[in-house]
């Protein structure tokens, strides 16, 4: 199997074996079959001895076969075929420098936005590397795993990370894009304690003290500290 690139110009050799095998003269030839449309022609055919080759360039992407025969004493015939695949190699990444992602659960999964370009590249698949940023930590499993679904990249996010991402193009592995990924946990509820317990507070007497603390829920979730706050409001019906 022979790959290349559209527009790469390839030259291929094929030779007789063994090297002192007596062909018939003007016999060893080359040529690209099932390949109208595929390639353009830039040397044809050209034997010297027990050698041959062919140069030509791939215009569009798909396969062929490449086809050497010669033959010898009373026209018998000697051949072999070489699959060739001509493909469209990646050449860009596109992904936001940074994305943020709230989530509820452990496991949850998104739509995540991930262009392979040119949008005719024959293989995009990436492979990717997850690094934790500045004091993050890591469990025994990654927090997070992109990988390519039906219809596009997806991410499922296992526990809250602030998280580096490189994705590497599997084709070409000289493209690459590194980014940031932040899972945030959401919250679900706040809880009124009065000393350590959950209760309604009940006032029966003026002047009376209570201590009153507010807990975010999950104990982990994420929120601007400056914008929790606790207020009270005065219910005449009570």
């Amino acid at each position: 199997m022979i790959e290349a690139g559209l527009g790469q110009a390839i030259t291929v050799n094929a030779r007789i074996v063994p090297e002192d095998a007596d062909i018939n003269e003007g016999t060893f030839t080359m040529e690209c079959m099932r390949a109208d449309g595929l390639v353009e022609i830039l040397t044809p055919s050209k034997a010297e001895g027990n050698q041959c080759s062919i140069s030509f360039k791939g215009i569009a992407t798909g396969n062929f076969l490449l086809h050497a025969q010669a033959e010898f004493g009373e026209g018998v015939e000697v051949s072999k075929s070489l699959n060739v695949s001509i493909k469209q190699s990646v050449t860009d990444i596109e992904v936001a420098e940074e994305t943020t992602l709230w989530i509820h659960r452990n496991g949850q999964t998104f739509d995540f936005p991930i262009t392979v370009l040119p949008e005719t590249a024959t293989v995009k698949d990436l492979n990717f590397t997850y690094e934790p940023i500045g004091d993050s930590e890591f469990g025994e499993t990654s927090p997070i795993e992109i990988y390519l679904g039906d219809e596009g990249y997806m991410l499922t996010a296992m526990y809250k990370a602030d998280v580096k991402v490189t994705a590497t193009s599997v084709d070409n592995p000289a493209v690459s894009k590194t980014f940031n990924v932040y899972i945030k946990r959401q919250v679900e509820g706040i809880v009124f304690e009065t000393d350590g317990e959950t209760s309604n507070i009940n006032m029966y007497n003026d002047g009376q003290e209570y201590n009153v603390y507010v807990r975010i829920l999950p104990a982990d979730a994420d929120f601007v500290e400056e914008e929790f706050k606790l207020f009270g409001q005065y219910n005449e019906d009570n």
